[in-house]
């Protein structure tokens, strides 16, 4: 039987752990091809955190646990440094309402926090509100190493990478299965207004001996990383699609994590990075449509939308893709 041949549109984690997906199992039945404008460094995923976050909802919380599960397999294998996987202790407080997040959070909750208890941890620090506190045990997974892991690891396993931006999909009608994990650009790719752009802003400041992580706030986060840069946030503005560095936010978030992390005052700011999230109204948008292009009925896969939750659900939307895709393709699933 000929290999069926699969194209993902998009170049970020969805697009790469879906390539990923599809050729750790299947690549006997399938040729891979990414196609996309940016890569790397210039995609939003490049840019994000990577800590595995709450979710809200039961379906998010199966995908998350997937994704959870894949990357402690590759820690638990000796590939944590390869793969920028780590464990960090950190302070998640609530300034303005009160969460209870133990059933949707994947991560070791260690203990709650009393307001005494934060006011001492960060002394320098004005909490004129505040609802709740838990120190934390997050899992982190380092962009800036995973994405390189995962493009290395499909070009081995034969997948083939195309730099080119895809302005309508009829535009790749020689594949059998075409995955769209186009993320903003879903929006015009399959006319989809319900995908909205919320911008991201963060720091890098060269802090090797800076460990513990705090998050108050879209607006307040501070997160180590495995390459000795500490990343300082952030914002989340709904519908601003400015790439451009705001320097007076830059001021602010550096500001508070100053008076958050006094020994970050000391250290090197590296570099501004900006990033627009996908974010969907109804959540990510993982199913099967079948197309007819010219004349020939093509199998598309949706996996985008998934807003600032991208690194959380990673493994388990791009399972989900696969599984459908293949279903459509081989009438087979995976059981990655």
């Amino acid at each position: 039987m000929s290999k069926k041949r699969v194209c993902i549109i998009g170049a970020g984690i969805a697009g790469l752990s879906t390539a990923y997906a599809f050729l750790a199992k299947h690549h006997q039945n399938v040729d891979v091809t990414i196609v996309s404008k940016d890569f790397e460094e210039n995609t939003t995923s490049w840019v994000a955190a990577g800590v595995q976050g709450a979710v809200d909802t039961e379906k998010k919380l199966e995908w998350a646990r997937k994704t959870k599960r894949f990357l402690l397999k590759l820690l638990n294998s000796g590939k944590g440094e390869e793969c920028g996987i780590y464990w960090s202790l950190g302070y998640k407080i609530y300034v303005d309402c009160v969460k209870d997040f133990r059933k949707t959070f994947q991560n070791d909750i260690i203990k709650e926090l009393t307001k005494e208890e934060v006011e001492n941890i960060f002394p320098h620090f004005e909490f004129s509100q505040f609802k709740s506190a838990y120190l934390i045990n997050a899992l982190f997974c380092n962009p800036m190493v995973f994405l390189p892991y995962l493009h290395k690891q499909i070009q081995d396993m034969g997948g083939k990478f195309i730099q080119k931006e895809i302005h309508d999909i009829s535009e790749l009608h020689e594949f059998d299965c075409i995955v769209n994990c186009a993320g903003l650009g879903a929006r015009n790719l399959v006319k989809d207004d319900t995908l909205h752009a919320v911008r991201g802003q963060v720091t890098h400041v060269k802090a090797p001996s800076t460990h513990f992580w705090y998050e108050l706030s879209d607006e307040i986060y501070g997160f180590p990383s495995t390459n000795g840069e500490f990343k300082v946030g952030g914002c989340y503005q709904l519908d601003n699609t400015s790439i451009e560095v705001d320097e007076h936010m830059k001021y602010e978030m550096l500001s508070n994590a100053y008076k958050l992390h006094p020994t970050l005052r000391s250290c090197t700011v590296i570099k501004d990075y900006v990033g627009l999230r996908p974010y969907r109204v109804d959540g990510p948008r993982v199913e099967l449509e079948k197309m007819v292009i010219n004349n020939r009925t093509v199998n598309v896969v949706h996996n985008y939308g998934h807003g600032a939750r991208g690194w959380s659900l990673f493994w388990g939307c791009s399972n989900q893709a696969v599984d459908l895709g293949l279903t459509a393709l081989l009438c087979k699933t995976s059981n990655l």
